[in-house]
């Protein structure tokens, strides 16, 4: 009897679990599956992973110019994966968000380090950042990645022996320049790609560009290039609806590696561009994604 009652109650426990159960949808289950956490794949750093992490500031600046400094509330962060790292260096450019945000790029980092005090089990408040801030920033502001979390990358990547880094750009929409041919990307006050959207010292494995406001005016076509060699990662593209969509062409890939200026290697970095064959836009904006990959060598 004692069995009857138990194989009961796990049953109407089942069911209940099946009445209550809602399927995920297509677009729920593609991002439960899709895409990892994981800083470090098969031997490549992924850049993506090295972008979502925030701290806050505990004692802000007085004072604006260089040489004044801000301190966290922690000198390390923890990424997706549950690694624990820390980002702060002079080679790495980070967002304060608050009322005023900016990025700024270090000019010294000191007491910044995965250390916990044994007694509280909470960060040492000793992670102090020097910086040129033009901004006042003031306790409990967010610091967050200020390129999209590559310079960071890199920066593991070199305390680890080197490798490569993975990294995957998005320019969002770039509104057209309504007063000539060109439209150069700059990076979003609150951090993103940064400006030289492709990385000095990296191969492109893919450039693609997509109109995401139909292009009107007397721009007759559009093409994706570094802002000094013209069509290099895509050809002119004369479709200016919605949706259109460009892909570096087979030229680019069937260059000699010997021919810097167009082949898929990036010696110095290089700004993303696009431009109109002839004219220029009264309205259009296209959005680029790239990606590729950049050595990096020991910093031991």
């Amino acid at each position: 009897m004692k069995n009857t009652i138990v194989r009961l109650a796990l049953t109407l426990c089942a069911l209940l679990s099946l009445a209550s159960f809602t399927p995920l949808s297509y677009a729920q289950q593609s991002q439960t599956t899709v895409g990892s956490n994981s800083s470090y794949i098969g031997g490549m750093f992924i850049q993506s992973n090295y972008a979502n992490w925030t701290v806050q500031v505990s004692t802000g600046n007085t004072a604006t110019g260089a040489g004044n400094t801000i301190v966290l509330k922690a000198g390390y962060v923890v990424l997706p994966d549950g690694r624990a790292f820390v980002p702060f260096s002079t080679t790495v450019p980070i967002t304060i968000f608050d009322g005023s945000p900016e990025v700024v790029t270090p000019s010294a980092v000191s007491g910044c380090n995965n250390t916990k005090s044994t007694a509280t089990d909470t960060p040492f408040l000793t992670c102090t950042i020097t910086a040129n801030f033009t901004q006042i920033h003031g306790a409990g502001a967010l610091v967050t990645s200020g390129d999209a979390g590559f310079q960071e990358a890199v920066l593991d990547a070199g305390y680890n022996g080197g490798g490569a880094v993975y990294w995957s750009f998005d320019s969002g929409p770039m509104t057209l320049n309504t007063g000539g041919a060109n439209t150069t990307y700059t990076q979003p006050t609150l951090g993103g790609p940064p400006t030289n959207f492709f990385p000095a010292n990296s191969i492109v494995l893919g450039v693609i560009g997509r109109v995401t406001t139909a292009i009107t005016g007397t721009c007759s076509g559009w093409s994706i290039d570094d802002g000094t060699t013209a069509v290099r990662f895509t050809a002119n593209n004369t479709g200016l609806t919605v949706g259109t969509t460009a892909v570096n062409t087979g030229a680019f890939w069937n260059t000699a590696i010997a021919a810097a200026a167009t082949g898929p290697q990036i010696n110095g970095a290089k700004p993303l561009r696009i431009v109109c064959a002839t004219g220029a836009a009264t309205l259009g904006a296209v959005k680029v994604r790239a990606y590729g990959w950049t050595p990096v060598v020991s910093a031991y």
